[in-house]
């Protein structure tokens, strides 16, 4: 038994970019949502940066 129509999903799109981060005492990572080339796909970027105090100051703004 399905409480949705035909034409209804289960989750709406309200954003069609999200980010979203993890920070441990070792590392971060960061991962990225944004659309794809064709309608209705989306990529997700994954990338881990190193925590030590030396890696993170020398890391630059993109």
């Amino acid at each position: 038994m399905s409480w949705l129509g035909e034409d209804e999903k289960a989750v709406d799109i309200v954003h069609q970019r999200a980010a979203g981060m993890d920070v441990s005492k070792r590392d971060a990572i960061i991962a990225v949502r944004r659309p794809g080339k064709r309608k209705g796909t989306y990529v997700t970027e994954i990338k881990t940066f190193s925590a030590t105090t030396k890696q993170v100051l020398g890391r630059e703004r993109p």
